[in-house]
C-alpha cells in the first residue's frame, strides 16, 4: 500500500510535470504539427468546459466536506466537480482511441484518476465526470481533424 501511496503523492505533486512529459512522449512517437495541434486543442477544449462546469457546480471536495487532512501538502482550490486531472489525462485517450498507445494511455489515465480518489481530492462522481469530459474532448477534436483531413 506505501507504493500506491507514494505513486498517488508523486502525481499530485509533479502533474504539471507529468502531463508535459506524456505530452513530449506523444510528440516524440508522432513528430508531427498536427499531432502537437490536436494534443493542445483536446487539451484546451477539456480544460475550458471542466473550468464551465466547476465554476457552475460548486462542490466540496470529499476531504473537506469529511473534516479530514488531505493526503498531500498541495495547495488544493475549494471546487471538486469535475477532477481537472481525469480531463485531461482521458483527453489523450480520446485523441489517440485508434493508436498503438492507446493501453499505456488509458492506463495512466486510469491511475491519475485513481490517485484522485486516493488523496481524498474527488469523490468518484468528480473523475468520472472529468474523464467523460476528457475522453469526448480528445474523441471530438480527433473526429473534427478527420473530418478537415477530408476536405
Amino acid at each position: 500500500m506505501k507504493t500506491l501511496e507514494y505513486l498517488s503523492l508523486l502525481i499530485e505533486e509533479y502533474y504539471v510535470e507529468l502531463f508535459i512529459l506524456e505530452s513530449i512522449v506523444v510528440w516524440l512517437l508522432f513528430p508531427t504539427f498536427q499531432y502537437i495541434f490536436l494534443v493542445i486543442a483536446a487539451l484546451s477544449l477539456s480544460m475550458v468546459i471542466s473550468l464551465f462546469f466547476r465554476a457552475l457546480v460548486k462542490s466540496q471536495r470529499p476531504a473537506e466536506a469529511m473534516k479530514r487532512k488531505y493526503l498531500t501538502h498541495s495547495k488544493l482550490g475549494k471546487r471538486s466537480f469535475p477532477s481537472e486531472h481525469a480531463a485531461i489525462s482521458f483527453s489523450f485517450v480520446g485523441l489517440f482511441l485508434n493508436s498503438y498507445i492507446l493501453i499505456p494511455l488509458l492506463l495512466f489515465a486510469l491511475f491519475v484518476s485513481y490517485s484522485r480518489l486516493y488523496v481524498k481530492a474527488h469523490y468518484l462522481k468528480d473523475v468520472v465526470a472529468g474523464a467523460l469530459i476528457g475522453f469526448l474532448s480528445g474523441l471530438l477534436i480527433s473526429h473534427v481533424s478527420y473530418i478537415m483531413l477530408l476536405v
